[in-house]
């Protein structure tokens, strides 16, 4: 899986944040056991006390260590003991001053053995989904809220065959997943279907990128053309579109369309083909409109390459406003 810098960057700071947030509320409720039972505070104190002496008997190396460090051990113990019980009486948990991580996996680091642990990856795609829903309203695009009755009798049965092929898509995603080219007239469902095989695909785990192909197209020509004003997200965005786990090309053809975008929509293309890494592209242009208005090149790869999906029927933006 790859993971998305910018969301990264972001699921870092907010785990961050929570732990620090957890510590600070751990320190309060600590003070307020203090308040309540003095006693509590001094046994408290004294086993700090106890494992300070253990760790410097054991730096002293003296003749008697063993000795030194059982004794502070049993007198430690029997503190331990006091400590609970006091607790108990007082109706806390006897491990009521225990700092117990939020995740017993990692132990609160969000990574294991190298690994992203599941904790850290719960926030990472929470932050995916709102970074995706800064251009896609991720909580309504969901299949269950795509409503077929707003399209015709007659292309109703096409567009119940796509939302099942897109459904199954979404749910059974992984790296080898083929690449889809959902195309049709203006207002029939692309950006909203696509939408939701983003959410879907974020929730179990893998990196999504959401873009138009407007963005894409000044993305890339910025990156190319103006090097000494692009930002590190930019570049950042850059990278994105070639290494996300699957990226969605949202509404090709409606770019100003010249021989670098031509060119920068071909090598992002066909970087993912032969990187094997899933597309989605959403396009008012079918498949055998491309030559015409792009090029042989990309007719090719969209055609051999993706899974047609065509979109059939009325707008429905006039269909909702007729009723």
């Amino acid at each position: 899986m790859a993971f998305d810098n910018k969301v990264l960057t972001r699921a870092l700071a907010r785990y961050d944040a929570d732990k620090t947030e957890r510590r600070l509320r751990f320190e309060r409720e600590r003070e307020e056991i203090f308040a309540k039972l003095p006693h509590v505070r001094e046994l408290d104190q004294k086993i700090r006390k106890a494992v300070i002496a253990a760790a410097a008997a054991a730096i002293r190396r003296k003749g008697e260590l063993k000795q030194q460090i059982d004794a502070i051990a049993s007198e430690n113990l029997e503190l331990q003991e006091e400590l609970a019980a006091e607790l108990e009486r007082g109706g806390y948990s006897p491990r009521a001053l225990d700092e117990l991580p939020d995740c017993e996996i990692c132990g609160d680091r969000g990574f294991m053995r190298g690994s992203m642990c599941e904790c850290l990856k719960s926030v990472y795609r929470d932050e995916q989904l709102k970074v995706l829903g800064e251009s896609l309203n991720t909580t309504i695009c969901r299949f269950d809220n795509f409503d077929l009755s707003l399209y015709p009798a007659s292309s109703r049965a096409i567009m119940e065959r796509v939302v099942q092929l897109c459904k199954e898509y979404a749910g059974s995603f992984t790296l080898r997943s083929r690449n889809l080219y959902l195309y049709g007239g203006p207002g029939l469902g692309k950006t909203f279907i696509s939408g939701c095989i983003a959410g879907a695909v974020t929730e179990i785990g893998y990196s999504v990128v959401y873009t138009t192909a407007v963005k894409l197209c000044e993305t890339l020509e910025k990156s190319k053309f103006a090097r000494n004003s692009v930002t590190d997200e930019q570049d950042d965005a850059v990278q994105r579109f070639f290494a996300s786990d699957l990226l969605i090309l949202d509404d090709l053809g409606t770019e100003m369309r010249t021989q670098f975008t031509i060119s920068a929509i071909y090598d992002v293309i066909n970087t993912r083909i032969a990187s094997a890494l899933p597309t989605i592209i959403t396009s008012n242009y079918a498949p055998n409109q491309l030559g015409a208005a792009y090029s042989p090149q990309i007719e090719s790869r969209l055609s051999y390459e993706y899974i047609p999906c065509p979109f059939a029927g009325e707008d429905i933006r006039k269909v909702k406003r007729g009723r």
